[in-house]
């Protein structure tokens, strides 16, 4: 049965829907926060100067996904297979564990005592010459180096070279992104079916 456009984003208003808006809870606190507070940010990747544009990608994919699921159902060859959602809902679980696993190694806070708040940063997994070469940074972990010389853009980039950085930041983006995807799509799948359901019952 074919579901009117209009329908099927009214149905968002229900449980289904309600499931769906949660996962983008976390991105809008994350932003909020912002990389600087009194306590950590984990609620999104800490990726720098480009940290707008990307939480406005992920959003921007998120809502983009609704109508993808929407096409999707409608296509007269296309019939949504029961094990779809259960796909996605995989899908979601490992790439979650691989953004736990990224953000284990890239993500750190540190603590700004003089100012009693702590910076959420990420970092890369190459270091530059500038430390390699330095008898006082060489030895220092991640942690260290960054309580050293400050957990600042201009100083992780000194630290860390700009391939790794964009590779580092870029992974924890596209796994965070995939995660909510996987999530507002299942919750998409959901709203199909019971506009779907309500519009064959006459509702």
């Amino acid at each position: 049965m074919t579901v009117p456009i209009g329908k099927y984003y009214k149905t968002f208003r229900g449980v289904h829907g309600i499931l769906g808006g949660l996962s983008f809870i976390p991105a809008v606190i994350g932003a909020v926060m912002g990389d600087k507070s009194k306590n950590p940010n984990y609620f999104y990747p800490p990726l720098g100067d480009v940290s707008l544009i990307a939480l406005i990608g992920t959003l921007a994919f998120g809502i983009l996904s609704t109508y993808i699921v929407f096409v999707y159902c409608e296509s007269s060859q296309r019939r949504l297979h029961p094990v779809a959602p259960v796909v996605l809902y995989f899908a979601a679980a490992v790439g979650f564990c691989v953004l736990i696993g990224l953000y284990i190694e890239f993500v750190k806070v540190v603590p700004i005592s003089s100012e009693k708040t702590e910076v959420t940063v990420s970092t890369g997994y190459d270091r530059t010459a500038f430390v390699s070469s330095s008898r006082d940074l060489a030895n220092l972990s991640d942690s260290e180096l960054l309580h050293v010389r400050g957990p600042w853009e201009d100083q992780i980039q000194k630290l860390w070279t700009l391939n790794s950085i964009a590779v580092a930041r870029v992974s924890l983006w596209i796994f965070y992104t995939c995660v909510l995807v996987c999530l507002v799509s299942i919750s998409s799948f959901g709203v199909y079916q019971h506009a779907a359901a309500s519009g064959a019952a006459g509702g």
